[in-house]
């Protein structure tokens, strides 16, 4: 793949992973309204936070995937090389436009939708599982994570998170491990994507090789 087709898939995968983290953050915080089309009016703010995760996270993966691929094609050093440039736009790669425009998208492509992933585990972290047909709480917070079904109980089909009544199905014990290691996954990648980015930016980095050059003499 090119550099230019990585770019255009990379400005796909962010834009539509900024529209859905924006949209289902906006859900998770009691709007009503949100940006037109996949905007969870029908899902309860709790459960959003479950398709914000499930989502959103590995297209975050994915985004931090070509963001590395990109950066590991680049033969300038400079890290506004190693970095896309969201639609294409034409810029001298160590312009002050350049490094004003990548990190402005790198923020929204890469930290924005991190920062939904953290908001997405901690408003799940918040809900309540109930047995179906009831209205008595199960687990909540971390014992979502300690909590498994019964002899008896379907896991498919027994158990609603969120809101008793309008709520979604939640398999207990393995779903909220499973969401809980896309989130550290994501997490993960992304400090690996910036390390990437920036190696050889950093003031350290660059400060090496005059602490050998005079170990030699």
């Amino acid at each position: 793949m090119t550099r230019a087709t990585l770019e255009k898939v990379w400005t796909v995968v962010g834009s539509a992973l900024l529209y859905l983290t924006l949209n289902a953050w906006l859900r998770t915080q009691g709007f009503p309204d949100a940006l037109p089309g996949l905007n969870f009016k029908e899902v309860e703010c709790y459960s959003t936070a479950i398709f914000g995760i499930a989502l959103c996270g590995p297209l975050l993966l994915l985004e931090c995937y070509l963001t590395a691929r990109f950066a590991g094609t680049a033969a300038d050093p400079a890290w506004t090389a190693r970095t896309p440039t969201a639609f294409g736009v034409a810029l001298l790669p160590r312009s002050r436009d350049a490094h004003v425009y990548r990190a402005l998208f790198l923020m929204l492509f890469l930290v924005v939708p991190l920062a939904g992933q953290i908001h997405f585990l901690d408003k799940f972290r918040g809900g309540s599982l109930y047995v179906r047909g009831t209205t008595t709480t199960l687990a909540s917070g971390l014992a979502l994570w300690t909590t498994r079904a019964k002899a008896g109980q379907r896991m498919g089909r027994d158990f609603i998170f969120g809101d008793p009544a309008t709520g979604v199905t939640l398999f207990p014990f393995w779903e909220p491990w499973l969401l809980l290691a896309i989130v550290v996954a994501a997490c993960v990648a992304v400090g690996v994507v910036f390390l990437r980015v920036f190696r050889g930016q950093l003031p350290s980095a660059r400060a090496r090789p005059h602490r050998a050059r005079r170990g030699r003499v």
